[in-house]
């Protein structure tokens, strides 16, 4: 564990673009006064990575990699797992999954001269602060999340969390505020939608609903990872309440 007193000059940092890592860089230069490289690995999040390099720069890393591990992560990580049956607590494997191949691709690949490596991985605190923002900044209290995510194990961030895994976190019953929707369930749906579009349509429909029954002017936040299911939230919020 690195201390503020250690002579730091470069640290490699496994960069995702979330809160808790793009709040990570300015604390690591402002803590130790040292350059930060930020490295992503590809393992198939599409457009997830866009506009992932603009982001860490303006954030202070002085240069981000992205790593193509698609094929290793598949090979190696993804089939073996599968042939083993493997789950968390009998849910499949969520973001955790692809940790241990991008750390050890971190280590095998870091530049010359680093001396420090650091990983990331407090999501869920992440999201329990960053609930305690919108609140705070909003002066709102309600949040949405829809029925199946995983937002992390503590006691805010497993409320909002939408699967199975909540149910240890909801002591007395779902936490003040907490919202859930369903939303598309691709490959498993229940209803015999004639097309993707249909499906789509029916559950924007059903969204809207809720914003408009738990009252738009009541939310503080969407906790969707999905970029444009945010943005969907916010143009539905937008169509209810123009100003």
């Amino acid at each position: 564990m690195a201390t503020k007193d250690m002579k730091i000059k470069k640290a490699v940092l496994a960069y995702s673009g979330g809160l808790d890592t793009s709040v990570l860089i300015p604390w690591l230069k402002e803590n130790y006064g040292c350059e930060v490289v930020a490295v992503s690995g590809d393992v198939g999040q599409g457009t997830e990575l866009d506009g992932l390099e603009e982001k860490a720069l303006k954030t202070g890393a002085s240069k981000l990699y992205v790593m193509d591990l698609t094929k290793e992560f598949v090979d190696d990580y993804i089939i073996p797992t599968m042939k083993a049956d493997a789950d968390y607590e009998g849910y499949l494997l969520g973001t955790s999954f692809a940790r241990p191949i991008i750390a050890k691709r971190i280590v095998e690949k870091a530049p010359e001269g680093m001396t420090r490596v650091f990983f990331c991985n407090g999501g869920a605190d992440s999201n329990e602060n960053a609930i305690k923002m919108a609140r705070l900044a909003t002066g709102k209290g309600k949040v949405l999340s829809m029925y199946r995510s995983y937002h992390g194990a503590t006691i805010t961030a497993g409320n909002v969390s939408g699967d199975g895994r909540r149910f240890s976190a909801e002591i007395g019953g779902n936490a003040p505020g907490v919202i859930h929707f369903f939303g598309p369930f691709p490959y498993r749906e229940e209803i015999n939608f004639a097309s993707e579009a249909d499906e789509t349509k029916y559950y924007l429909q059903m969204l809207e609903k809720t914003i408009i029954a738990e009252g738009h002017d009541k939310i503080a936040a969407d906790m969707e990872k999905n970029e444009s299911l945010r943005n969907t939230v916010e143009i539905l919020m937008k169509k209810i309440s123009p100003q």
